[in-house]
């Protein structure tokens, strides 16, 4: 498309609303994602707190890295019925 409108909301979860928002934006900007976040970058990171995620569930790579490493585990059949959808048109 020559134009897009991005559109979101935000999440229950600072650390990957804002790695999801970072990735999104640097994505549609042309740019490679690095392994590691810079080091100012994970300290900023590591100062979120949220009252719905307690420290022992916090993933060390939320903090590290923009990207989530694989999933492959089973996709459920709505998902997959609405990837086709968009898929066709």
């Amino acid at each position: 498309c020559s134009a897009c409108v991005v559109l979101g909301g935000g999440g229950y979860n600072p650390w990957t609303t804002v790695r999801c928002w970072v990735g999104l934006w640097g994505r549609l900007a042309g740019f490679d994602f690095p392994d590691q976040l810079p080091q100012n970058v994970q300290n900023i990171l590591g100062r979120f707190d949220s009252d719905l995620i307690d420290e022992e569930d916090r993933n060390e790579s939320w903090l590290t890295s923009l990207q989530d490493k694989p999933n492959f585990g089973e996709v459920r059949e709505n998902v997959k019925r609405l990837t086709q959808i968009l898929k066709s048109r």
